[in-house]
């Protein structure tokens, strides 16, 4: 009964109410009792349960234990051992039932009577189950709750603390927990015991994370043929759960896992102990639209020991935008020790390893699906896209989560006609860079960083030694750049150079053919390409007189020269060691040479720092920025020697003393110089034995001699 007129409260007589209806009412007035207008006869006001004073409704709530009539009910169900959740003590006398069994049980049936009585008192009284438990205890213990003599025996004292206890247990565990972990010892249930069952119970909760009892029941039954009781599955999978948190995490989200459990007792920043000492280099799509209609990418390198970071925005995070952000890097900080990166195919890039092997810069990979390898440059990012790009227009959200908020914020102003809705796409890449380059400078490296305690500017400018710097910007540009494929390695050929379906010559290059070599690009200059050798030794650059407009007559005459000279130099040479050196003397040679590596001073560091390839690059560089000499007058001789290699130059097609109509390929052309053999040139000829030795022309040439080719 929840509504109470006046007469009804006077009637109770409760010792906080008055005990005649007109002063009910005005108490009620008083105090602000909820009501309502009462129907039938007489009318009046009716107030509610919970509008009375506290010790008013813990009276109603003890009353309604003394005369409730379900209570006998309850007590026959608390003796035939069913419904155990939802029993409730026996009332008066002839209503004594012997509860037998073990004392775990009785104490079990005593905690259930009492968690169920309280239910009631707490429903009665229209109670908090703070008031109720505080209000019931109290009562209990002065015996003004009526309880049989047993579970009086088993309570005993009752405090609020056991009280609140049981009953989370009771709904947490099921009521049978109640009487104590008894009876069962430790890896003994019903599932525990059963190695295979639990086991099988384990697996399917780390495969399916958010896997209820009710579906480990009907997976259980349908494996093993055995239906488990609910709570015996919701017990077990509580105490898995708490078991194995660690595991079950990891399995479910790997990256809240890391966040939140993965051990962190280490520091990364303890190897850094100099500016320069580890650089962190990576890249992140940046969380904003641009005006070419696309997300741009964001390749980030932070010192470790400063926090001083540098971002370039481009299109893909390529290996040469990596290697432009390490060049930016090394001319504003110096020169590193070591970078770390991923193992991403952008940063494990054969360029990018070039580069860094000939600048003498350790490369460290992080292992993969580590990015707490890293994880300065990685914290970098989140402040760069939290505390910035989530300013700018055009901001798209950090992750999916952030992108449907957006999205619904969007389409909510959209339905109501709000332009400002939309998302604003107002910045180019170019503009993008110049705002992060800017928030970088003048933000981020002035103000104080947690883990250093200064700012990352003051923390460089507290640095007091030296720093290996490279003076030589334009070395530094010409080493860095991109080699063509097969990771710029040539062989250089008759012809010359064969690049990008150009053929690259230059006169020096008379002195190396049939060696390999090194081949990078002029970024400046899709004519000319810087030649190097094995040992990283500048040799020249070539260039394709069709696309640079080299006089080819030039060419090839100093490149006969310069090739006569180094075979006249090579056989002197020959001639020299066999005069002055003895076979019986390598040993000693040798011996002496390592003896000589040992003693060797290791050479002081200095400001300048330089590499052989850097040494390289710098001639490289010198040459590229040479203006190309005019062609000079030749004389009769040079001009002879020119038209002589000439004929290994042109393209023979164009060179037969007797042109044919059907000779329009390589291989008719050799068919026309078999039978004209006599009249051929040297060049022709030397053409004509490299021709015949190509797998195309030897194909046609079968099919020429089958019997029924045409």
């Amino acid at each position: 009964m929840d509504w109470f007129s006046s007469k009804d409260l006077a009637a109770l007589k409760l010792s906080a109410i008055p005990h005649h209806r007109s002063n009910v009412d005005r108490q009620a007035e008083r105090e602000g009792w909820q009501w309502r207008p009462r129907e039938g006869r007489g009318g009046g006001r009716e107030y509610h349960l919970s509008s009375l004073p506290e010790a008013a409704r813990i009276e109603l709530a003890r009353r309604s234990l003394l005369d409730n009539p379900v209570l006998l009910n309850a007590t026959s169900r608390q003796q035939d051992g069913r419904s155990p959740r939802h029993v409730v003590p026996p009332n008066g006398a002839g209503n004594t039932i012997s509860v037998r069994g073990s004392k775990a049980q009785k104490r079990q049936a005593a905690r259930t009577v009492i968690i169920n009585l309280v239910r009631t008192f707490k429903d009665e009284g229209g109670l908090s189950m703070i008031a109720a438990r505080s209000a019931f205890s109290t009562l209990f213990n002065a015996g003004e709750i009526p309880v049989e003599e047993w579970v009086q025996d088993e309570i005993g004292t009752l405090s609020v603390s056991s009280l609140g206890r049981w009953q989370s247990q009771a709904a947490r565990e099921g009521a049978q927990r109640l009487g104590g972990k008894y009876g069962t010892r430790k890896g003994k249930g019903q599932i525990e015991g059963d190695p295979q069952l639990r086991d099988f119970c384990i697996a399917n909760m780390a495969e399916r994370p958010h896997l209820t009892a009710n579906q480990m029941i009907e997976i259980v039954a349908a494996r093993f043929d055995k239906r488990l009781a609910k709570r015996t599955v919701q017990r077990f999978m509580n105490i898995a759960r708490e078991r194995y948190a660690d595991a079950f995490l990891a399995a479910a989200n790997p990256d809240a896992h890391k966040n939140l459990r993965l051990v962190a007792f280490g520091s990364q920043s303890e190897k850094a102990s100099a500016p320069n000492a580890v650089w962190e280099i990576d890249a992140s799509p940046a969380d904003i639209m641009t005006t070419e209609g696309r997300r741009l990418n964001l390749v980030a390198m932070v010192d470790v020991w400063t926090r001083r970071a540098k971002v370039l925005v481009t299109p893909t995070p390529k290996a040469t935008a990596a290697t432009l952000l390490m060049r930016q890097c090394i001319m504003d900080w110096g020169v590193p020790d070591t970078i770390k990166m991923d193992n991403g195919k952008d940063f494990a890039s054969a360029h990018v390893a070039r580069a860094l092997g000939g600048l003498g810069i350790q490369q460290e990979f992080c292992l993969p699906f580590t990015p707490e390898g890293k994880p300065h440059v990685e914290r970098f990012f989140g402040t760069l896209q939290r505390d910035f790009v989530s300013l700018l227009p055009g901001f798209i959200g950090h992750n999916v989560t952030d992108r449907q908020a957006i999205e619904a914020r969007r389409s909510f102003a959209q339905r109501f006609g709000d332009p400002q809705g939309a998302i604003a796409v107002e910045l180019n890449g170019e503009e993008l860079q110049s705002k992060i380059s800017d928030w970088i400078e003048k933000v981020y490296h002035r103000r104080t960083h947690s883990a250093l305690g200064q700012s990352p500017k003051l923390q460089a400018l507290s640095w007091a030694g030296t720093l290996s710097t490279i003076s030589n910007e334009r070395a530094l540009d010409v080493f860095l750049a991109e080699a063509p494929d097969t990771e710029g390695l040539r062989v250089v050929g008759k012809k010359g150079i064969r690049v990008e379906n150009a053929l690259f010559i230059a006169p020096e290059l008379g002195a190396h053919v049939g060696e390999r070599v090194h081949v990078r690009l002029d970024p400046a200059d899709m004519g000319r390409i810087m030649v190097y050798g094995g040992d990283h030794q500048f040799i020249c650059i070539a260039e394709a007189p069709e696309r640079t407009g080299i006089s080819r007559e030039e060419v090839a005459t100093k490149a006969k020269a310069r090739q006569r000279e180094a075979v006249k130099e090579a056989k002197a040479h020959l001639r020299s060691l066999s005069r002055d050196h003895k076979v019986h003397n390598v040993a000693d040679e040798i011996l002496a040479a390592i003896a000589a590596d040992d003693v060797l001073p290791f050479p002081l560091p200095t400001d300048e720092h330089t590499t052989a390839a850097l040494g390289a690059a710098g001639e490289a560089a010198a040459h590229l920025d040479r203006e190309p000499e005019p062609p000079n007058s030749l004389s009769p001789e040079d001009r002879a020697l020119a038209e002589e290699a000439k004929q290994a130059l042109v393209i023979p097609l164009h060179s037969s003393p007797e042109p044919k109509a059907d000779v329009t390929d390589d291989w008719t052309w050799v068919q026309w110089a078999r039978a004209h053999h006599d009249k051929l040139t040297q060049g022709q000829q030397e053409y004509l034995a490299e021709l015949e030795n190509d797998p195309a022309i030897r194909v046609r040439d079968a099919e020429a001699s089958e019997p029924n080719a045409s």
